[in-house]
């Protein structure tokens, strides 16, 4: 078959979400000790803007590193939440995290563009400027 080739779908629309490469400023915030696990609280540089993006790291004490590592993504009800204070207490890490981390593995839990502190909504829909704030939404880093 000849003719002009065309970019698969997923090919085209992951380009959407491609960024330049930056060094991430990573800043330590905070450290816990708890039964199971050690939970640290980092921040980086957000892919985009001036915005810093918090991450919780949940260490398992039953292994040791290199971990192997579960990145969660939280379900709608981050999305109502005004903070991520005491995630570890948060409806969702019993039942979806705490077992991950008891079992030996690293869960890491970014708090996304439009979860917890970082809620927003956009100004308007649908525009191209609402369109680039769900791509960065949905790609934090």
């Amino acid at each position: 078959m000849s003719g002009p080739s065309r970019m698969p779908f997923f090919e085209s629309t992951k380009e959407q979400f491609v960024y330049d490469p930056k060094d991430l400023h990573a800043e330590f915030e905070w450290r816990k000790d708890a039964a199971d696990w050690i939970e640290e609280k980092v921040t980086v540089e957000a892919a985009y803007g001036n915005e810093r993006l918090p991450i919780y790291l949940f260490l398992p004490k039953s292994s040791s590193p290199p971990y192997q590592t579960v990145i969660y993504w939280p379900g709608s009800g981050s999305f109502a939440q005004t903070s991520s204070k005491d995630l570890s207490q948060y409806r969702e890490f019993e039942p979806h995290l705490s077992a991950v981390v008891k079992n030996g593995r690293e869960a890491v839990y970014p708090i996304y563009k439009g979860t917890f502190e970082r809620r927003e909504r956009a100004k308007a829909a649908p525009t191209r400027q609402y369109t680039e704030y769900l791509i960065q939404e949905l790609c934090t880093t």
